[in-house]
């Protein structure tokens, strides 16, 4: 662009020049050759006076003027005219000048000033587009790198989770054989004391059990290693599976259960372990979290002509509207006083809407503090067609 300036308006030379708070330095030049082309200035220049007004800066005779003859540019470069046009951006930062230089004084016309603002105008659009563009590709590169940062933190989390889960279910696991060998009598006589002392061993390595099974899940889903079967599921006949896991435990607390089944002929892609494994969780809280007496009721149907549901109510505890969210986050679980004993470590639902998610669906809640909570389980309906 400088090149097409010196033909333009006949002028032995051309450059755009940037200024910072030190220096200013010529990004594009023409008529100058080396070393003038690149240097640098630490004193005061034609640039840093042009760039104080919006308006273009316009010298007839340097040599002459009063402010100007004695910047040392226009000795050193033989400056006997000089015009400059600020370089203003978007934000209203001046960040350098688009000049013109004569070696004698020379009158400036009205029609040269309108043709360097205009070239200034362009030139000032490029350079914002280069800003723009390096500014955006450093924001991509920084993501770029925050996520393999987290993907390699991630993995080393997983990896760390899986190794300690399978340090701790080998004992875990002795200990509940050996717990059956003894209460099968292997080493003699067991009293009732004994045997019930020992249903408690045996329960409490179970819990424990399925605590470390749900960190193993949750380390696989992290990682990406979970495999998913998707496969034309009856909605009805798997809710009606999943349900039969969890009614000895509703029927011991007191709980009433309603389900009323929905169109045997409504099918689901999915991975039938993993919806057995989702309703089974949002059973077993909703027990949890339902004091004796209360109820439970879970239905089903058609959403949409894509989308079929699974809702689980109960009225429970409740969550309160700022924590709803958060409950499918790992590790999360409602404040002490909503707690029970036998509590996991928080992981069931976030893998829930994980594998959920995973296989093309959602899984929300919906609760009201001291009423009951809702979740429901959006699948996508298998085509029937």
């Amino acid at each position: 662009m400088t090149r097409l300036v010196v033909k333009l308006l006949n002028v032995p030379a051309a450059f755009i020049n940037l200024v910072d708070a030190n220096r200013d330095f010529y990004k594009s030049s023409a008529g100058f050759a080396e070393p003038l082309q690149s240097e640098r200035h630490s004193e005061r220049t034609f640039c840093h006076y042009a760039i104080q007004s919006s308006a273009p800066l316009v010298v007839d005779d340097a040599g002459s003027h009063p402010v100007y003859r004695d910047i040392p540019s226009v000795k050193s470069l033989g400056i006997g005219a000089y015009m400059g046009v600020p370089l203003v951006m978007d934000d209203g930062q001046a960040i350098g000048t688009f000049c013109v230089i004569d070696t004698k004084p020379r009158r400036w016309t009205p029609t040269e000033i309108e043709a360097l603002t205009e070239l200034a105008g362009s030139a000032k659009r490029e350079i914002e587009l280069r800003i723009t563009t390096r500014a955006e590709r450093a924001a991509r590169l920084s993501a770029e790198a925050e996520r393999r940062a987290a993907e390699e933190s991630n993995r080393a989390k997983s990896a760390y989770l899986t190794m300690m889960s399978h340090e701790l279910r080998t004992p875990l696991n002795a200990i509940g054989g050996y717990a059956d060998l003894i209460d099968f009598g292997v080493h003699g006589p067991v009293t009732p004391a004994q045997s019930e002392a020992l249903g408690r061993i045996k329960r409490s390595a179970q819990h424990l059990l399925d605590l470390i099974n749900s960190v193993l899940d949750f380390a696989k889903v992290e990682s990406g290693q979970i495999q998913y079967r998707i496969a034309r599921v009856a909605l009805d006949n798997a809710l009606r599976d999943a349900e039969a896991m969890v009614l000895p435990q509703m029927t011991a607390k007191n709980v009433r259960y309603k389900y009323e089944g929905c169109d045997p002929g409504l099918l689901v892609m999915t991975d039938p372990e993993k919806l057995k494994q989702i309703v089974v969780n949002l059973l077993t809280n909703s027990v949890k979290f339902t004091d004796s007496g209360g109820e439970i009721c879970m239905t089903c149907g058609e959403e949409t002509s894509t989308r079929a549901f699974v809702r689980v109510e109960d009225t429970g505890v409740g969550i309160e509207l700022s924590k709803l969210e958060s409950i499918f986050e790992p590790f999360v679980q409602l404040d002490s006083e909503h707690r029970r004993p036998n509590d996991g470590v928080g992981l069931g639902l976030a893998i829930s809407r994980a594998f959920a998610r995973n296989m093309g669906g959602s899984l929300t809640a919906d609760s009201t503090l001291g009423v009951g909570t809702t979740m429901t389980l959006r699948l996508p309906r298998a085509d029937t067609g």
